[in-house]
């Protein structure tokens, strides 16, 4: 076996449409527009820092983005972005390289 394949997983976001509709009615348009912008720039940072943490295998820097992610994501009803940061933690909390490198 001499050659890896990297897998590329192509999935539109789902989020639970209850969450910015809340939003919405309670912050306004912009209010929850800036608030959604501001909430993705910090989520794409914290999956950066998680994989570059993995890359250099610091799992608590992992744990650590990937709690952050969660917290970020439950509230706009980003259920799946949350479900699969609780697994990269596992993984990392757990020491699976291997599982790790699947689940980033």
């Amino acid at each position: 076996m001499s050659k890896i394949e990297k897998l590329r997983l192509d999935e539109a976001i789902r989020l639970d449409q209850t969450h910015v509709i809340a939003l919405y009615a309670e912050l306004g348009p912009q209010g929850a527009e800036q608030l959604l912008a501001c909430a993705m720039e910090d989520m794409a940072v914290h999956i950066s820092t998680m994989s570059r943490a993995a890359e250099r295998k610091a799992p608590d820097r992992v744990i650590i983005a990937g709690e952050k992610l969660v917290e970020l994501a439950v509230p706009l009803g980003m259920d799946a972005i949350a479900a699969v940061a609780r697994d990269v933690i596992a993984c990392a909390q757990a020491e699976d390289q291997v599982g790790l490198a699947a689940t980033l």
